[in-house]
C-alpha cells in the first residue's frame, strides 16, 4: 500500500484564471500520469473551501499539496496546512504529549493557472505546466519561510490567524487588492487591472496614522499611505514592493510608504515595477523576524495577505519556527 504522505493532494480551483483551470487541469492530470506521479484531488466551490479541503486531507495523512490555481489558492492551501498544524499543537499541549506534526513535514506546489501567479516568481518556478510537473516528478524541493499573522477579523472584533506564503499589505496596498478582486469577480483580467486599481486607489484613499515596530523596536511613527511585507518579492501582477525579499532567509522584508506629495508619488510610482522602490530616500524599508503594526488616531486599516483581504489592523506578523518545503528549481 502506498505511503499516503508521499501522494500529492491537489486542490483544484475551477474559477482561477477566469475558468482557465477547466481546460488546464485535465492536461496537468495527463502529465502527472505520464510521469507516474500519484495524486488525489478535490475541487473547490467557494471562498475558503480550499482551506477546509486541505485541513481534511492533512487529517487523513496527506503531506504533499498541489494548489491548482493562482496566488489566492496557494494562500488558502497554506492556511489549511498551518491551521491543521496549530490544531495538532494545541491538542498535544492539552494531552501533555509532544506534537509529532511539523511544518517541515509538508510540501507545497502550484499548477499556475491563476491571473497573478506572483508567488512562483521569487521561487523561479516556470509559468509552464509541463515544466512544473517535471519539477514535481523529480522532487525538486527547496525551503521557504512561513509567517503567521495575528489580526482582527474584518467583520467582527475577534482575533484571527492567517499565514503568508508571499506578500501582504496594509492600507493602500489592501485597497488595491480589494479593487482588483472586485474586477476579477466581474470577469476582468490582465495586468492592466492592477495598474488601474493602483491609480484609482491613490486618488481615492488617504494616508493613515500608524506605528510600526520591528522586533520590538519602534521603526516608524506617522502618516503612511501603505505598508508592504513579504517573504517573496512580487505582488500585484509583478510589482516589487519588497524587492530584496528572500524566501528562505528567516526574515520578513517590509516597506513603509509615508504620506507623499503628488510630485513624490509621480516620481516614486514607476519604481514599483523596476525594483528600485527602496532606493528613494522618502521610502522606509527594513527586515525583521516580528513586525507589529497598529493604527493611531484613525480607523483600523484593511490587511491583505497573498492578494486576499483577510482582516484589519492591528497586526503582528511573526516567523514560524520551521520552514515548509516548496517545489522549485532552486533546490
Amino acid at each position: 500500500m502506498a505511503d499516503i504522505s508521499k501522494i500529492w493532494f491537489a486542490v483544484v480551483n475551477p474559477n482561477a484564471g477566469s475558468g482557465k483551470t477547466v481546460k488546464e487541469w485535465p492536461r496537468a492530470e495527463q502529465l502527472l500520469a505520464d510521469k507516474v506521479v500519484e495524486y488525489e484531488y478535490k475541487t473547490t466551490w467557494r471562498k475558503y473551501h480550499a482551506t477546509e479541503i486541505t485541513i481534511d486531507a492533512a487529517e487523513q495523512g496527506y503531506r504533499r499539496f498541489l494548489a491548482v490555481g493562482g496566488d489566492g489558492t496557494v494562500h488558502e492551501v497554506l492556511d489549511g496546512i498551518m491551521h491543521y498544524i496549530s490544531h495538532c499543537e494545541q491538542k498535544a499541549v492539552f494531552e501533555g504529549k509532544p506534537c509529532n506534526v511539523k511544518i517541515s513535514d509538508f510540501t507545497l506546489a502550484v499548477i499556475p493557472v491563476g491571473s497573478g501567479n506572483d508567488w512562483i516568481k521569487t521561487l523561479e518556478v516556470p509559468h509552464n505546466i509541463e515544466k512544473v510537473v517535471d519539477l514535481i516528478a523529480s522532487e525538486s524541493f527547496s525551503k521557504q519561510d512561513v509567517f503567521a499573522l495575528r489580526l482582527k477579523s474584518y467583520m467582527k472584533s475577534s482575533e484571527i490567524f492567517s499565514y503568508m506564503a508571499n506578500v501582504g499589505g496594509i492600507g493602500l496596498d489592501a485597497q488595491v487588492c480589494r479593487r482588483v478582486n472586485f474586477a476579477k469577480d466581474n470577469g476582468k483580467r490582465g495586468k492592466i487591472i492592477y495598474l488601474k486599481s493602483l491609480i484609482i486607489s491613490l486618488f481615492k484613499y488617504g494616508s493613515f496614522g500608524v506605528r510600526v515596530f520591528a522586533d520590538g523596536e519602534l521603526f516608524f511613527e506617522g502618516e503612511a499611505l501603505s505598508i508592504a511585507m513579504g517573504v517573496g518579492k512580487y505582488s500585484g501582477g509583478g510589482m516589487l514592493q519588497v524587492p530584496h525579499a528572500k524566501q528562505d532567509d528567516g526574515l520578513l522584508d517590509f516597506t513603509v510608504i509615508p504620506r507623499l506629495s503628488l510630485a513624490q508619488i509621480i516620481k516614486v510610482a514607476p519604481s514599483l515595477f523596476t525594483g528600485n522602490l527602496t532606493s528613494h530616500a522618502c521610502i522606509k524599508a527594513s527586515r525583521c523576524k516580528e513586525l507589529r503594526v497598529e493604527t493611531i488616531s484613525t480607523s483600523p486599516q484593511p490587511v491583505e495577505v497573498d492578494g486576499e483581504v483577510v482582516g484589519r489592523t492591528p497586526i503582528v506578523a511573526r516567523l514560524c519556527s520551521e520552514q515548509i518545503n516548496v517545489v522549485s528549481p532552486l533546490a
